[in-house]
């Protein structure tokens, strides 16, 4: 006769240990609200990127009638970058929007010649880069794990520009200016998953910006390639 009375008095316990094992879902991160609504089966990524890029740098560009820059036409900066890409729509073609930044820094000399190859000036230059662009994408999942990818956008850029140089009376003069400017980005990669959601692959971007020096300096522009590895978590 005891025994229904300790049943009941256990039955809060048993309910209790149930929930405890199953777990209670978790409740959603507040900035999701703030997201379009993702695809049912298409999966995120968030992805990093180590490279090269490689901007022409105007060689021949004329100062002036008779003086131009003389270098090697390209400067080559080390990049690092990381990128997000949430997927709206399902199919055999994904679709869904991206965003991310690079930056990227070079040091090196401009030399400035007359027309008769007498040198002007030599010229050390400190660029750093860093631009955010934000887009849309596309993910064409493929056989054997690989995936290809592709987006375009615009993109904000900031640079800063430090250099010295001699001038006619053999000073050295200085200037440092920065600034904020805008362009225009295109890029695609490929990938492999190698299980657990990480995918590792290669990925190529081209961009076209500027960045406004202000104080009547001219604009900087910046047109190139940059190339790298990417490591990709899928979500």
């Amino acid at each position: 006769t005891r025994m229904p009375g300790l049943a009941l008095r256990l039955a809060p316990v048993a309910l209790f240990v149930s929930c405890a094992q199953t777990g209670a879902p978790d409740a959603p991160a507040p900035w999701r609200r703030y997201l379009p609504p993702p695809a049912v089966s298409a999966r995120n990524h968030v992805q990093g990127m180590v490279g090269l890029t490689e901007f022409d740098d105007g060689e021949g560009t004329i100062l002036s009638p008779g003086v131009e820059v003389r270098d090697s036409g390209i400067s080559t900066f080390p990049m690092l970058g990381g990128a997000w890409q949430h997927a709206l729509r399902d199919g055999r073609l994904q679709l869904g929007v991206e965003g991310g930044f690079t930056f990227g820094w070079d040091s090196d000399r401009t030399t400035i010649v007359t027309g008769g190859g007498a040198v002007v000036t030599e010229r050390d230059n400190d660029v750093f880069l860093l631009d955010g662009f934000v887009g849309l994408y596309a993910n064409l999942p493929m056989r054997g794990d690989w995936r290809i990818y592709g987006g375009a956008g615009p993109v904000l850029q900031y640079g800063s520009v430090q250099f010295e140089f001699l001038d006619q009376f053999n000073q050295v003069q200085e200037f440092e200016e920065d600034g904020l400017g805008g362009g225009w980005y295109a890029r695609t990669g490929v990938e492999i998953d190698f299980g657990n959601g990480i995918l590792v692959g290669i990925g190529v971007r081209w961009v076209d910006t500027y960045v406004d020096l202000g104080r009547g300096v001219p604009d900087l522009d910046l047109q190139g390639i940059q190339t790298g590895l990417t490591v990709s978590q899928s979500y």
